[in-house]
């Protein structure tokens, strides 16, 4: 079973960053207002406000999801302890997403 785990935790960043990208496209999961460089306006999302310019969360999310991965997958091929890579897996992804969840729309 640790052997398992050894070999899904690290790709749980990368398809977790796939998703957002997902995420980003349809608008779903959408970032606080914001006017700055590199605002995303969804003029044809369901779920998005229309004609508002927003923080685009998701790609953010993406990109440090992605980065997390890389960072785990250069740390499993150097490690013999699979448990410290299972360990920085989910202590990294729980502290960025809990960082980026501020972000969201639905906190403010």
């Amino acid at each position: 079973m640790k052997d398992l785990l050894s070999i899904i935790c690290p790709l749980i960043p990368l398809m977790y960053g796939i998703g957002k990208i997902g995420c980003f496209f349809s608008g779903c999961c959408h970032g606080i207002k914001y006017t700055g460089v590199f605002n995303v306006i969804y003029n044809y999302s369901n779920t998005a406000p229309k004609g508002i310019a927003l923080f685009p969360v998701q790609l953010l999310e993406a990109i440090i999801f992605i980065l997390i991965f890389i960072y785990i997958m250069s740390l499993s091929k150097k490690s013999i302890n699979n448990n410290m890579v299972i360990g920085k897996t989910f202590v990294l992804c729980g502290f960025f997403k809990f960082i980026l969840d501020f972000f969201r729309m639905s906190h403010v």
